[in-house]
């Protein structure tokens, strides 16, 4: 009997363990828990899931240095608008700076089911650096089955604009999956830009349109 003392706490301690970690992962909902999704990303802990009702969400969303799941109900569309602000990101001796609908940075986000729409709108922001759908900043995370629609000029010009951006300093590893994904009406589609030295970008694309 004294033998198996040890053993039975061991299973205790590991279940109390377990038990814990999954009480540590909550679900959020937007908008019936928080107004908007940058409301939920900023009360959402590591390991949070979102879930987005089917509405049309124009406000940006900054996710910094987390750990999140973003799911999208049929119909969650991210816009952007003429009224959306730069960004600045930060990088070891420069500071990159663009308009983006999600700006995902230091962190490690998997986005599923949400619609991003440009709204051809490159132009309305000249100077400002390229508008983009998702900018994964020294980030990573998987992508699967969203829609880009319109990450362009309104007339095919010179501006910048791009449905998925990933970028890494020398000293990031990071792993992006984008899968099962639609893009349209847009100037490319997803773009990789790693260490100058050393690629450091593990990119896992597949059955995209």
């Amino acid at each position: 009997m004294i033998k198996t003392r040890p053993i039975a706490l061991v299973a205790i301690l590991f279940l109390g363990l377990a038990s814990a970690n999954l009480a540590t992962a909550a679900d959020l909902k937007v908008p019936a828990d928080h107004p908007t999704i940058q409301a939920a990303v900023n009360a959402a802990s590591d390991g949070d899931t979102i879930h987005i009702a089917s509405g049309v969400y124009t406000n940006q969303v900054r996710i910094t240095s987390k750990k999140l799941t973003l799911i999208g109900q049929p119909g969650a569309i991210l816009r952007a608008t003429k009224q959306m602000v730069t960004f600045v990101s930060p990088f070891p001796g420069v500071t990159y700076v663009g308009v983006q609908v999600m700006l995902i940075e230091l962190s490690d986000v998997t986005l599923q089911g949400l619609t991003f729409e440009g709204e051809r709108l490159a132009e309305s922001f000249v100077g400002e650096g390229p508008l983009l759908g998702i900018f994964f900043s020294r980030s990573g995370g998987e992508v699967e089955s969203c829609k880009f629609y319109g990450f362009r000029d309104s007339t095919l010009g010179p501006e910048d604009a791009s449905p998925i951006w990933v970028r890494t300093f020398e000293d990031d590893d990071v792993t992006v999956r984008v899968a099962g994904c639609t893009f349209a009406d847009s100037y490319g589609a997803i773009f990789l830009r790693g260490g100058p030295i050393r690629q450091n970008i593990t990119a896992v694309i597949e059955n995209n349109t």
